[in-house]
C-alpha cells in the first residue's frame, strides 16, 4: 500500500509539469505552460527549470533579444539597458516588471497582462497590444512609435514626459494621468476621470473619445480633428486650439478659463451651462449652443458665428472684429458689454435680451436686427453707438421705428422696402430718433 502512494506521488509531480517548456540564451527567450510559482518543487527535471527561468528575470545590457511566450507568467523582472525584438507574448502575466531603458521592437502582445508595470526611459517600435491589462502602468522618459494598442485597459495609468505616435483605440485610460505628454495619431476610448497637464495633440484624430470629469491645463492642439468627443463636467485651463476641425464635442457643465481658438472650424457642440473665457482668431462656429452658460469674455477677430445659441446666458464681454454673426440666438440672455467693431451682426434674436452695458457699432453693418423685444438700459448709449455703425439696414429700434441707413447695393446687406410710415431713410432722420429717444 505504501509504494503505490509513492509511485502515485511521482506521477503527479511529472505529469504536472510536463508542459512546461523554457529555454533561455544569449539571444532566445522561450517560455510556454510556466509560471516562476510553480517551479518550486524539487525534481532534478524541475531544478533545470527553475535554473533556465533565471536569466529571464534578470536581463541586462543584451542586445536583440527575442521573447516567445505563451500562456506563463513570471514575478520580479528587472530588465535594464535590453534591446527586445521580433517577440511574441500571448495569454501571459508579468507581475510588477521593472524595465529601464529597454528597447521594444516589433513585439506583439495578445491577452497579456501586466500589473503595475514600470517603464523608465524606454522605447517601443512597431508595438501591438491587443486586448490586454495594464493596470496602473509607470510610463516615463519614453517614447511610443508606431504603437497599435486595442482593446486594453490602463486604468490609474502614468504616462510622464513621454511620446506617442500611433493608434490608441477602445482603450481605458480612466483615472490616468498624462505630464508633458505629445500625442499623434488615432485616439478613442475612456480617458475620463483624469488629469491633462502639459500635453500636445498634434495632426492627430479622436473619435468618441470620453474626457468627462478630468482636469485639462495647458493643453495645446494643433492640425487635429475631434469629433463627437465629450469634455463635460470638466476644469479646462488655458487649452490652444489651432488649425483644427471640432464636430459636435460636448463641453457642457463645464468650466473653461483661457480656450484659445484659431484658425479652427467648430460644428456644433455644446457648451450649455458652462463658464467660458476665450480668444476666437479666424475660425468659424456653426450651430454650437452656449446656453445657459456664463460667459466672462469672448473676443473674436476674424470670426463667423452662424446659429449660435446664447439663450438664456450671461455674457459679461462679448467682442468681435472684422467677422460676422449670422442668425444667432441671444433671447432672454443678459449682456453687459456688446461691441461688434467692423463686423456684420445679420439677424439674430435679440427677444427678452437685456442690454445693461457699454455698447460698440463702429463701423459696423446691421442687418435684419429687431431689438424691438429687447431691454435697453441705456438708450442714449445704444442710439449714439449706432451712429457710429457703416450701414443699418432692415434694423428695428427699440421704439418700433425701422431703419434703413447707407444701404447700398454692395453693402452686406440689401435695402429693402418698408411701408411702416416711421420709416427711418437716412442719418438725419436717424439723429432726430437719437434726439426723441434722449
Amino acid at each position: 500500500m505504501r509504494l503505490v502512494i509513492i509511485i502515485s506521488s511521482i506521477f503527479l509531480t511529472t505529469c504536472s509539469y510536463a508542459s512546461c517548456y523554457i529555454k533561455a540564451n544569449h539571444n532566445e527567450v522561450v517560455m510556454k505552460n510556466c509560471t516562476n510559482t510553480t517551479i518550486t518543487h524539487s525534481s532534478s527535471t524541475v531544478k533545470q527549470e527553475k535554473a533556465n527561468l533565471l536569466p529571464i528575470l534578470k536581463m541586462n545590457n543584451l542586445n536583440a533579444i527575442q521573447i516567445k511566450m505563451d500562456n506563463s507568467s513570471i514575478d520580479g523582472i528587472n530588465w535594464k539597458n535590453t534591446n527586445i525584438s521580433n517577440s511574441y507574448i500571448k495569454k501571459s502575466t508579468f507581475n510588477s516588471p521593472q524595465l529601464l531603458k529597454v528597447t521594444f521592437n516589433k513585439l506583439r502582445l495578445d491577452d497579456t497582462k501586466f500589473i503595475k508595470p514600470s517603464f523608465q526611459s524606454s522605447r517601443f517600435i512597431d508595438v501591438s497590444l491587443l486586448k490586454g491589462s495594464y493596470i496602473e502602468s509607470q510610463i516615463q522618459d519614453s517614447t511610443l512609435s508606431n504603437t497599435n494598442i486595442e482593446q486594453s485597459d490602463f486604468e490609474g495609468a502614468s504616462i510622464i514626459n513621454s511620446k506617442i505616435k500611433g493608434s490608441l483605440n477602445k482603450v481605458n485610460f480612466i483615472h490616468s494621468k498624462w505630464l508633458n505628454v505629445s500625442l499623434l495619431g488615432t485616439f478613442s476610448g475612456d480617458y475620463s476621470h483624469s488629469q491633462f497637464e502639459n500635453m500636445q495633440l498634434n495632426d492627430s484624430t479622436i473619435n468618441q473619445g470620453k474626457f468627462s470629469k478630468s482636469t485639462l491645463k495647458n493643453v495645446i492642439i494643433n492640425k487635429s480633428t475631434l469629433n463627437q468627443v465629450d469634455f463635460s463636467n470638466s476644469k479646462i485651463f488655458k487649452l490652444a486650439s489651432t488649425s483644427n476641425t471640432l464636430n459636435q464635442n460636448n463641453f457642457s457643465n463645464s468650466e473653461i478659463k483661457d480656450f484659445n481658438i484659431n484658425k479652427t472650424f467648430i460644428n456644433g457642440g455644446s457648451f450649455h451651462n458652462s463658464t467660458f473665457d476665450g480668444n476666437i482668431n479666424n475660425s468659424t462656429i456653426n450651430g454650437a449652443t452656449f446656453s445657459s452658460s456664463i460667459v466672462k469674455k469672448i473676443s473674436a477677430n476674424n470670426t463667423i458665428f452662424n446659429k449660435v445659441n446664447f439663450s438664456k446666458s450671461k455674457l459679461f464681454q462679448f467682442s468681435i472684429t472684422s467677422g460676422s454673426l449670422n442668425d444667432n440666438n441671444f433671447s432672454n440672455s443678459q449682456i453687459k458689454d456688446f461691441n461688434i467693431n467692423k463686423a456684420h451682426l445679420n439677424g439674430g434674436n435679440f427677444d427678452n435680451t437685456t442690454f445693461d452695458g457699454n455698447f460698440n457699432f463702429k463701423d459696423a453693418d446691421l442687418c435684419k436686427v429687431n431689438f424691438k423685444n429687447a431691454s435697453i438700459k441705456n438708450l442714449k448709449a445704444f442710439n449714439q453707438s449706432l451712429k457710429l455703425a457703416k450701414s443699418l439696414c432692415q434694423v428695428t429700434l427699440p421704439d418700433g421705428k425701422f431703419v434703413n441707413v447707407n444701404c447700398q447695393p454692395s453693402n452686406f446687406c440689401y435695402k429693402q422696402e418698408n411701408n411702416n410710415q416711421d420709416n427711418i431713410q437716412d442719418w438725419s432722420d436717424f439723429n432726430k430718433n437719437v434726439q426723441e429717444n434722449k
